[in-house]
This record gives structure tokens, sequence and C-alpha cells, in this order.
């Protein structure tokens, strides 16, 4: 399937303020991503005001600790990207142009090639309910980790799903992927 895939910029701003500006491309149900120095952990935006909430397993979970955040819903993902004075660069990604309103544009790539992917997390479903709404993924050597999935049963595990999108690389017909987006989590089939 050919589409398209459109990307916009604002520089200079905080995470909280990025999630802001995306509430009106994300409706219910984004997840995010953080990463900072001490954790990496997954969290839901609040449809209501772009805060995101996680049920807090450490004192490293922190959204000041956050370097690098990725939000997504199927339709749209926002990449933030930190820098040292709390500020940085977010990127909004999606099919349908997210307009002006959300910042500079990046170059679009017309007319690609999508593969939808999938990829397991690590862990299995624990029969843990940390708080209501999610479950909880977990393995020995590495620890647990909070999902937004409601009621995970004990050892089923949990998929990222995810589209790429391709490109021609040379006059030869080769493709590469050029770019991808994550589209959301569920629980994975037994196949």
């Amino acid at each position: 399937m050919c589409v398209s895939l459109f990307a916009r910029r604002q520089q200079h701003i905080r995470l909280d303020e990025a999630l802001h500006a995306g509430m009106p491309f994300f409706g219910s149900g984004a997840v995010a991503i953080c990463y900072a120095p001490e954790a990496c952990w997954l969290a839901t935006v609040n449809p209501d005001d772009g805060t995101l909430s996680w049920p807090k397993t450490c004192e490293a979970q922190a959204l000041d600790n956050v370097y690098e955040a990725r939000v997504f819903t199927s339709d749209v993902e926002l990449r933030w990207l930190g820098s040292v004075d709390g500020t940085g660069q977010a990127v909004i990604l999606s099919e349908t142009d997210p307009g002006e309103e959300y910042g500079k544009p990046l170059d679009t790539l017309l007319e690609v090639t999508t593969i939808e992917q999938k990829y397991l997390l690590w862990g299995r479903g624990d029969g843990n309910t940390p708080v209501a709404g999610w479950s909880a993924l977990s393995v020995a050597r590495v620890g647990v980790l909070p999902i937004p999935i409601n009621e995970l049963p004990n050892m089923h595990r949990v998929e990222l799903l995810v589209k790429e999108y391709l490109c021609p690389v040379d006059d030869f017909g080769n493709m590469a992927v050029v770019e991808e987006r994550l589209l959301g989590l569920k629980e994975a089939s037994d196949d």
C-alpha cells in the first residue's frame, strides 16, 4: 500500500509543552515510552490535559529526568528529544498533515510503501495489576515493566505494533526502511 508520511517539527520546547500541543492529534488511548538515564517506562496520556501518568515503581521515574519520549496512537506519533536545558525538539508524524499549528514542515515522504510489523516486548504477564487498567510484564533477570493493557493473563506476551515506511534507495529497485512509526500495544496471539 502506498501512502504519504507527513512530519512537523517544533524546537526549543519542553516535553510537557510538546504533549499539550499534541493533544488535538492524540485523542484517547495514547501511550508513551519514556527514556531516562535510570529507567525506561510506559505511560498513558491524559486526553484532557496532555499529562502523562504511570504506576510509579521507582523514584527515578520522574518526567524531569526524561531525555527522550515517543508518544503514539494508531494514527500519529510524537517524538521528543531533550537537550541539557530541559527543552528539546518535538516531531509529529502522521499520514495526514497535522497542519501549521504544530510547527514547521519537514520533508514529506510521498507515495511510500508500508509494512506493518510487530515486536514482542520482553517478559510475560505476571498476573499483577499495579493500578486499574494496567498489567505487568516480568522476567527474572530484568525485572518488572508495567504496561497499559488491562488484565493481561498470566504468562501472556505483549506486542509493540509498528509501521515501516520503505522507499527505493537506488536505480535497481532496492528498497530500505526510511522511517517507522509506533502504532500501539496489544496482547500477542499464541501463533
